[in-house]
């Protein structure tokens, strides 16, 4: 009886490890699961933020590029029938001379 008791003992001990150990492998596997979910959102919310930035640079740089492109060439066209080159080149240096003095001004 008591070689029985102690095999029943040792049965339910076998079994009561060999059921925690997968209770504990099953909420390891949880856990590992919860880190890749965690981790792809991660990975999702960044490539949809930076997809969302590259798109956003692209729209800037279009409307910039139309914007620019628009002005300078309704400038040029003006600037050219009007024929304005000697004029331009006597602004520059009169600005040059005044950036040139008021820097000179609060170091003397």
């Amino acid at each position: 009886m008591m070689i029985m008791m102690m095999m029943m003992m040792i049965m339910m001990m076998m079994m009561m490890m060999i059921m925690m150990m997968m209770m504990m492998m099953m909420m390891m596997m949880m856990v590992m699961m919860m880190m890749m979910m965690l981790l792809l959102l991660l990975m999702m919310m960044t490539m949809t933020m930076m997809i969302m930035m590259m798109m956003m640079m692209m729209m800037r740089r279009r409307r910039r590029r139309r914007r620019s492109r628009r002005r300078r060439s309704r400038r040029r066209r003006r600037r050219r029938r009007r024929g304005r080159r000697r004029r331009r080149r006597r602004r520059r240096r009169r600005r040059r001379r005044r950036i040139i003095s008021q820097r000179l001004k609060p170091i003397s």
